[in-house]
């Protein structure tokens, strides 16, 4: 198995972006990006490819879209790396990264690779690739908009209530 890893640091010098292309010989890839403030795991995303010239085309896009003006990041490292050996892998891939992938997307480059224990990760996307998650927006709130709704609420509550013959008679 065969992939390249790339190391981008942000001009700033607080957040970082990996990316790693892992391939095997039958033409099964792996394109894995994780990113989040400098040094801490981040978040983390894989894409299976059934080819190595899309996944490589994948690859190459973003690390590009990453340097763009607007991105500000800057290539600190970039290697290839072979892994001749399957325990290699979580090695190369990264021990604190590696639990996260999830064991299909190994086992679609690998697939003798023992996979029992590891879970599969929480898709934060629906299957129209819309995000899901508890995310709220935050939202201008006018005090005196909020108090005249509900001092609405309370009158069409009190007019339901007298317009019940019986009300106030107990």
């Amino acid at each position: 198995m065969e992939g390249t890893k790339c190391s981008l640091t942000h001009k700033g010098g607080t957040k970082e972006y990996f990316i790693t292309l892992m391939a095997n010989a039958q033409g099964k890839a792996i394109v894995i990006r994780r990113w989040g403030a400098k040094g801490a795991i981040g978040q983390v995303k894989v894409s299976k490819f059934d080819t190595v010239a899309a996944a490589e085309r994948d690859y190459e896009k973003e690390i590009d879209r990453r340097q763009s003006g607007s991105k500000g990041y800057q290539i600190t490292d970039q290697k290839i790396v072979n892994v001749d050996a399957p325990e290699k892998l979580s090695l190369i891939i990264g021990r604190t990264v590696f639990p996260k992938i999830g064991g299909s997307n190994v086992k679609h480059i690998d697939p003798n690779y023992d996979t029992g224990g590891m879970r599969e990760p929480e898709s934060n996307r629906d299957d129209d690739d819309n995000y899901v998650g508890d995310f709220q927006r935050r939202v201008k709130v006018d005090p005196d908009a909020v108090a005249a709704a509900e001092k609405a609420e309370r009158e069409k509550e009190l007019d339901v209530l007298r317009s019940n013959p019986k009300f106030g008679r107990f």
